[in-house]
């Protein structure tokens, strides 16, 4: 019996490691716990996702972090089930949002699934990522762009079933300013 169980253990450890190589270097694949592309049956920051709660078309939650400095949008799928998270925007803000839901446990920064947050220099989150496909100047702003399609990476967005991933890194000064990543379904 024992050795049943380390068989079982062993292969499920293998498997969950087979499958965490299969995710890319560039993907980021959950916010603040969130999965990305997975239909979860809890609330994020404990805030019920219900037609009142959402905005617009994709259904849109603006969540707040406790001094309301940060501002993350969470889109959903827009269809059954309405709790697949499929892309986040991060940003700071510099207006006092009105509109942003206040999380039950405070948020003092919001952070990826892979660690990143803002503020991170430009060399910290290529790191992470590795070397962004494209590099984009705007105006006062460098922005790395990330993305995967089927000729890159089509058993990953297989699995998601998704057209591709994508990942946009805004830096103001080698500060990340706003990002933002997710799904095209």
């Amino acid at each position: 019996m024992p050795t049943r169980f380390f068989l079982l253990l062993a292969t499920l450890l293998f498997c969950s490691a087979a499958r965490a190589e299969q995710t890319p270097q560039e993907v980021d694949p959950a916010f603040s716990g969130i999965p990305l592309a997975q239909a979860v049956s809890k609330s994020p920051f404990g805030i019920p996702l219900f037609a009142a709660t959402l905005i617009g078309d994709p259904p849109r939650l603006y969540v707040c972090n406790a001094e309301k400095t940060e501002r993350a949008t969470l889109i959903y799928y827009d269809d059954e089930p309405i709790n697949t998270l499929i892309e986040i925007d991060v940003e700071h803000v510099t207006a006092r949002y009105v509109n942003c839901a206040q999380p039950h446990a405070p948020i003092v920064h919001f952070v990826s699934g892979r660690g990143i947050t803002l503020g991170m220099r430009r060399e910290q989150v290529e790191k992470i990522l590795g070397k962004p496909q494209k590099t984009h100047p705007q105006l006062d702003e460098i922005v790395l762009i990330y993305r995967l399609d089927t000729k890159t990476a089509a058993h990953f967005l297989q699995r998601h079933d998704a057209r591709a991933y994508f990942g946009q890194y805004h830096f103001r000064q080698d500060k990340l300013v706003r990002f933002n990543y997710g799904f095209e379904l």
